[in-house]
């Protein structure tokens, strides 16, 4: 009998152990290890119910409505549900029907309703009790292997709740700088960015004058002007104006064209769902808005306006959105019939898009764009090469991109040479984009084109907000140019 207890001892020692664990985790996390479970989620007359919630990893939510009428929760943004976008039923929901989504992802997700984008929620996914710290823990910052959009923006989040945005921006400038990772995929990054600090900017009216918020294709403008509009409310415009207009006193046309950019974005996805399905209606819709909302500004702020209405369209097609179809439009059937001042718009916004659905090789693509009358040739150029550079940022070669804008004629060559440049500024590292610059501009054997080359990159690293001491030591020192005045 004395072996037959002592044989026993040591497992009962050890549950014993176990199950104070358990009751430790319990105590500090809230629940014990149970199976997974199904939140129900209400679409009503006035939004979600409820709207703030948090799971475990592994829960589900089932989306149901009670207001007689369509519905379509997803992932934000809107209106590409970048991120997460598993977390999409790809449909508009009938009244009646229910759509249950399982959560396999920890972080803080934002959602809404893509029939009507202002109505929102958040869901917060936590990791298992034995998962202590969540997916992201541990995880270097400069790990591309391993580094995730989710978790940059849960990073972004806390810095942005706990020390305000200046903390996330100092982040985000240093991810920027460090991360090949992070700036080919931080567009929809961005965007969130601009709608938390949205958010905050409710309280503080400051304005957000930070040069990071030109990063990554300009998406914090298209967050945080979306949620300004959406905000002030279908047909009021006069908070997105004086904001936009204050951007440009305070950073200049680098920053407030994006901005006026964003309200564009904005105005496309409020269209009403009648128009859904009619790319021309929809983009019609939108650009009578811009005509609308910026009457007493200038053209150049409608046309940046308008940009943001055909890259919007590009966007929703390219994702069909809105019943669109990934038949994106002609251009030149299109773009020829828009207003003088915003047909260049028209072909830089949906040409690089219209190429990209026809997959045009390199050589067809030229061949298309030499098919157009010289100014929207010339616009083609430019930005068909900003896109190449940008595709092509890691292990960027300059020999390369030297000999294949050299094969064109001096039009467009320099076309090509402005592209690369807004490109290589667009993607690159924020404090070192003159650099890969400065080299590219180097190699090319035409002296002339050198010289336009060089004055192009200091006068796009200037209107970027981007200089510092090595810059201006860096800009002096190059061979050819007149410097006066021009390196600050």
């Amino acid at each position: 009998m004395k072996a037959f207890v002592a044989r026993w001892k040591i497992p009962i020692i050890v549950g014993a152990i176990a199950l104070v664990a358990l009751v430790g985790i319990t105590l500090q996390y809230g629940y014990l290890v149970t199976g997974p479970k199904t939140v129900i989620v209400t679409r009503t007359a006035t939004g979600f119910v409820p709207n703030t919630l948090t799971l475990r990893k592994g829960d589900s939510i089932t989306f149901v409505s009670t207001t007689g009428k369509e519905f379509w929760p997803a992932s934000n943004f809107h209106p590409s549900h970048g991120l997460y976008p598993e977390f999409d039923p790809k449909r508009q929901l009938e009244p009646s029907e229910r759509w249950t989504f399982t959560f396999t992802k920890v972080g803080t997700w934002g959602f809404h309703d893509h029939l009507e984008s202002g109505i929102k929620g958040t869901i917060r996914v936590e990791g298992s009790p034995f998962d202590i710290g969540g997916e992201c823990s541990g995880k270097a910052d400069i790990d591309t292997a391993t580094v995730s959009a989710p978790c940059w923006q849960s990073k972004i989040t806390t810095l942005m709740q706990k020390k305000g945005y200046v903390a996330a921006f100092d982040y985000l400038n240093t991810l920027h700088a460090t991360n090949a990772s992070f700036r080919n995929s931080c567009h929809d990054t961005m965007h969130f960015v601009g709608a938390m600090a949205y958010q905050q900017f409710q309280s503080t009216h400051t304005l957000i004058a930070r040069p990071e918020t030109t990063y990554c294709g300009y998406g914090f403008y298209h967050g945080f002007i979306e949620a300004m509009q959406i905000a002030s409310g279908p047909g009021n415009f006069d908070e997105v104006r004086t904001y936009c207009e204050s951007v440009r006193g305070a950073m200049g046309e680098a920053a407030s064209g994006p901005c006026f950019h964003g309200l564009g974005h904005a105005l496309f996805d409020s269209v009403s769902g009648t128009l859904w399905g009619d790319p021309k209606a929809m983009m019609a819709d939108g650009l009578a808005s811009c005509e609308k909302a910026l009457a007493n500004t200038t053209v150049d702020d409608r046309a940046r306006c308008a940009s943001g209405v055909y890259n919007s369209y590009a966007n929703a097609a390219t994702n069909q959105n809105y019943n669109l179809t990934r038949d994106i439009i002609n251009p030149t059937q299109y773009c020829n019939t828009q207003r003088p001042e915003y047909r260049m718009e028209c072909y830089a916004q949906i040409g690089i898009s219209y190429i990209r659905y026809k997959r045009f090789n390199r050589e067809q693509t030229i061949t298309y764009l030499r098919s157009l009358d010289t100014e929207a040739s010339l616009r083609g150029f430019f930005d068909y090469f900003a896109d190449e550079a940008k595709r092509n940022i890691n292990g960027f070669d300059v020999n390369l991109f030297s000999k294949v804008c050299m094969a064109f004629t001096p039009t467009e060559q320099f076309a090509c040479v402005r592209g690369v440049v807004e490109g290589l500024l667009e993607q690159s590292p924020s404090d070192s984009a003159y650099v890969v610059q400065f080299n590219f501009c180097s190699v090319l054997p035409d002296s002339d084109l050198r010289k336009r080359c060089y004055s192009q990159a200091i006068e796009t690293t200037l209107s970027s907000v981007r200089t510092s001491a090595p810059f201006r030591t860096a800009c002096n020192a190059l061979p050819e140019i007149n410097h006066a005045g021009l390196c600050m």
